[in-house]
């Protein structure tokens, strides 16, 4: 203390003690209590008058008042935290804006959840984040709401590419409520990204019996049985996901694509159709829809198609590739080029895309660049007998008869009725 503070202190004191004494000796009851309490105050004041002040700002003294979640709110909160969502958007959007308005010292766990989904929904998972684990610190309304923040957590932590992170999330909030089918729904889609098949249907079937009118892990299940040749079964799960949701695109595009593995064309074509009409501004229909117009021969159409679903997902490379090679077999070599440079600049592990761009780039004269790229679909698919094939037809006509040869054989090794390889031994005679 410096001399000045211990000067105070003890004049504190000496009043405390004078105090006192008038109070005993004299009587003075009234005004001696008054010198001993000012004397106290002096004594335990801060020795910066700021102090005082800061003690009583909003940081340490606060008037909040918790305020509980109506019951409607709280079911608001859920029905707009599915997915898909079960309120109207219009519905939705005045739900969130009042979520938004509201005073923050006001805001209750239905009121994050729901500005947590309108984040999550525009793709600011920082801000998602945020939202859910404030309404986690929030007094808990009821188990499902608390459930439904802690898996929305779990799938912004997925979104964000932390898989193990959000497969405890999604464990955590199966402990707070066991009858919240969700969590089953994406921890089986983590199994199966993961490869292991038996947990993922395990899980389906766990969020299928949880809750049997979802749409949704019908159609996962069903996707994954295609995806494993179980194509009778995965049009069962589609069929029941379609009875259960009519307006969902995804297990329409998933018969399509059956239909269309089978040769099936025009139901391919049904299907495919239906989901580019219940979503217009789904870029996979669209595509899907312009491949099985490109087999039928119907080129305009396919462009058509093609250019739709890149302008809705430019992100797809598939869609550049196949629009590349449509302009490519047109002579349109401007195009042709842009297009399949962009499908490889966006996915430099397409291997159609390089094989459509070496061939492109040998009818232009661009013969080393034309070998780089069909060596890299190459080393990409190396049992791939076309790739193979269409380097022997480069090599050929850049004057590398041996090296062609070589390649023509190599053609046949992988795929021995190749006969465009074979007509081409036949024609080089070696």
């Amino acid at each position: 203390m410096t001399p000045i503070k211990i000067t105070l202190f003890a004049g504190c004191l000496l009043l405390l003690a004078f105090g006192f004494y008038l109070a005993l000796a004299h009587k003075q009851r009234l005004f001696g209590a008054i010198l001993a309490a000012f004397g106290v105050a002096l004594a335990l004041a801060p020795p910066n008058p700021t102090q005082a002040i800061e003690t009583l700002s909003p940081a340490r003294f606060s008037l909040r008042v918790h305020r509980e979640a109506t019951a409607r709110e709280q079911a608001d909160s859920v029905a707009i935290a599915a997915e898909p969502a079960k309120l109207a958007r219009a519905q939705m959007d005045e739900v969130t804006e009042r979520a938004r308005q509201r005073d923050g010292r006001l805001r209750t766990d239905a009121d994050y959840l729901v500005l947590a989904m309108a984040a999550f929904r525009s793709g600011d998972n920082e801000a998602a984040l945020q939202y859910a684990h404030s309404g986690l610190t929030q007094p808990a309304s009821n188990q499902r709401l608390r459930a439904a923040l802690m898996h929305r957590v779990g799938s912004i932590y997925q979104a964000m590419g932390l898989a193990e992170v959000s497969s405890l999330r999604y464990l955590e909030a199966l402990e707070i409520d066991p009858t919240l089918s969700w969590p089953h729904h994406d921890l089986g889609l983590a199994a199966e990204k993961s490869g292991k098949v038996e947990e993922a249907i395990a899980h389906y079937r766990k969020a299928i019996q949880i809750d049997p009118e979802s749409a949704w892990p019908y159609t996962d299940l069903g996707n994954l049985f295609r995806k494993q040749g179980a194509l009778s079964e995965a049009v069962l799960e589609y069929g029941r996901a379609i009875a259960r949701d009519a307006t969902d695109a995804a297990p329409h595009n998933g018969l399509g694509a059956i239909f269309q593995a089978q040769g099936k064309r025009d139901s391919a074509v049904r299907e495919f159709s239906a989901a580019v009409q219940l979503e217009p501004r789904s870029a996979i229909s669209h595509h899907n829809l312009g491949v099985l117009y490109e087999l039928q021969g119907l080129i305009e159409d396919a462009v058509r198609e093609y250019g739709a679903a890149i302008q809705l997902d430019p992100s797809v490379s598939m869609s550049h590739n196949n629009l590349g090679a449509i302009y490519s077999s047109q002579a349109n070599w401007t195009d042709a080029l842009r297009e399949l440079s962009q499908a490889i600049e966006l996915d430099p592990s397409n291997a159609l895309a390089h094989d459509n761009l070496g061939q492109l780039l040998r009818k232009l004269g661009r013969h080393a660049k034309s070998i780089e790229h069909l060596r890299t679909a190459i080393e990409l698919e190396p049992e791939d007998a076309q790739h193979v094939y269409h380097l022997g037809l480069t090599l050929e006509v850049s004057g590398e008869r041996r090296a062609a040869a070589r390649a023509y054989r190599q053609a046949l090794e992988r795929r021995p009725e190749y006969r465009d390889a074979q007509r081409k031994l036949v024609e080089l005679r070696m």
